[in-house]
């Protein structure tokens, strides 16, 4: 792993570029995109990113895509055997940072196979597979 790698991740803000959206980077400065401007970490308190959480009372694990660190949220786990209670503990995160990278998407891989490919009858077959 990488030293940089190692560093924990802040949120940045630009107050002059607020169309641009807030992003997450190694502090202690970075550039704005938009207007060149250095900016510091938001305080940590501030940052708004992807929250993971975990009930005390169920010990149910899960997330929130707008999560704040004085904001809790509710836990829809199952407490206890009995008629399968909700939970609705609230909750504060245990960590906040980026959403998680979404995997790529692999190309289609499956080749089209049908009935009318054996016999060279399929109008849909691509030329690539023809025989």
């Amino acid at each position: 792993m990488a030293e940089s790698d190692s560093r924990p991740l802040s949120q940045f803000a630009c107050p002059r570029c607020r169309q641009r959206r807030p992003f997450w980077n190694t502090p202690p400065i970075q550039k704005c995109d938009g207007c060149g401007k250095n900016l510091r970490p938001v305080a940590k308190q501030d940052e708004i990113g992807y929250g993971q959480f975990v009930c005390p009372s169920c010990k149910n694990e899960f997330s929130n895509g707008k999560a704040r660190w004085s904001v809790t949220q509710p836990c829809y786990g199952q407490s206890g055997n009995q008629h399968r209670r909700l939970c609705h503990e609230n909750v504060l995160p245990t960590s906040i940072g980026p959403p998680p990278r979404m995997q790529e998407r692999k190309s289609h891989d499956k080749e089209h196979r049908c009935a009318g490919c054996a016999s060279g009858a399929c109008k849909f077959r691509p030329s690539s597979q023809a025989a």
